[in-house]
């Protein structure tokens, strides 16, 4: 039984809206490298059976892993035109149909494959440097499809992003982690592939801990926590300063910023408020436990300092207190109780107060009043207010 047979081309999901036998396209159907691609012929279908070979330009037959059989009969194929070796040209179909004792001739059909071996390719990310692309985590970037001829057009019926199903564009936003690929075709049938890889990369934690107040003539070191990055840029105020270490020395209230950049240009930042101290709001405990159990078993006033620091300030040794303390002068404490006699004052050598009297006696559970006296660059300062002793 002899027949004729007649190739189909049909390319899935791809070429859809313009015939292959179009002049104005090209005078042999095509396909590119990298393409999956279905393919039939019309015959006795559902009745005979067909066999396919596939062969390259020089004769040599496409690998049997690079042919799928859609169907038993076999009149239905899917080809990946992507195997090693693969050269770019005409290749060659070879199909022959079979029922029952009925062989019929060879039909054949040419069809032309691009590569980039033939062809220069016709895409090209203008905007990514070896197809990767580096993007912070919050980024965007815009890909960019680019014809090396620029007398060339690209048929955007054929040209496809192979992750839209919307109208080919030659540009895109791309945000996401993955990789991108593209087909263009031109107005000579010419086809390539691109694709470019984006990775996304987290920003620098940043962090500068709370909020704190500049209590001496010191100033106060911020110490940045910071999980990856190495380039440091300091703000005070929004004006940049000349640090770039890890930690920072700020000498007068403002709002105090910084900024991390990594290896890949992601930034991460945080900022902290740097007030003065208002002596008038110091902390002061209302009560304390003297139980001996090493859990709040003294009542003193955090934020000043009892011991002073010899400091090196210029050539002098200055003393001042610790680094958060506020500096006070002629600091006075006095508690009394709640009738008005006076059972505790500081002495030069008591730092805070353990619950006893004068003596050296317990005091029992009771409210008590304190009296603070001090001075700050010369002004005097008088804090009052209750303090308990609980068990």
């Amino acid at each position: 039984m002899l027949k004729r047979l007649h190739i189909l081309f049909v390319v899935a999901t791809i070429f859809t809206s313009v015939a292959y036998g179009q002049t104005s396209i090209t005078d042999l159907p095509y396909a590119c490298q990298g393409s999956i691609e279905s393919y039939w012929v019309k015959g006795n279908n559902g009745v005979s059976n067909f066999t396919w070979r596939v062969t390259d330009p020089k004769g040599n037959e496409v690998p049997a892993s690079a042919i799928q059989f859609l169907n038993a009969g076999g009149d239905t194929v899917k080809i990946n035109w992507n195997f090693p070796g693969m050269v770019g040209g005409v290749y060659t179909f070879h199909i022959v149909e079979k029922s029952g004792m009925c062989t019929g001739e060879e039909y054949t059909q040419d069809i032309q494959v691009n590569t980039p071996v033939l062809y220069v390719p016709i895409s090209s990310f203008v905007n990514v440097k070896d197809n990767l692309i580096d993007l912070c985590s919050n980024g965007k970037f815009e890909l960019e499809v680019e014809h090396k001829d620029s007398k060339r057009k690209f048929i955007n019926e054929l040209s496809k992003w192979s992750d839209l199903s919307s109208a080919f564009s030659v540009k895109r936003i791309v945000s996401e982690a993955g990789t991108y690929t593209v087909k263009v075709v031109d107005d000579l049938a010419s086809c390539s592939f691109d694709t470019a890889k984006v990775v996304l990369h987290e920003l620098p934690k940043v962090s500068l801990g709370d909020d704190i107040s500049i209590c001496n003539s010191l100033g106060a070191t911020i110490q940045s926590t910071v999980d990856h990055g190495s380039y440091y840029s300091w703000f005070v105020d929004g004006a940049q300063s000349s640090a770039t270490g890890s930690s920072f020395t700020i000498e007068k209230p403002g709002v105090v910023s910084l900024t991390v950049k990594d290896d890949y240009g992601c930034e991460g930042s945080d900022a902290v408020t740097v007030s003065g101290c208002d002596p008038r709001n110091i902390r002061i405990p209302a009560a304390f436990t003297p139980n001996d159990d090493g859990v709040n078993d003294e009542w003193y006033i955090p934020g000043i300092e009892y011991d002073w620091v010899l400091t090196k300030v210029g050539s002098n040794n200055v003393p001042l207190p610790k680094e958060g303390k506020m500096k006070v002068d002629n600091l006075k404490i006095e508690i009394f109780t709640r009738w008005g006699k006076r059972v505790y004052s500081l002495k030069s050598d008591r730092k805070a107060w353990d619950g006893k009297d004068e003596s050296g006696s317990p005091l029992p559970v009771d409210s008590y009043h304190y009296l603070i006296r001090f001075e700050v660059n010369g002004e005097k300062i008088q804090l009052r207010g209750p303090v308990t002793i609980l068990l």
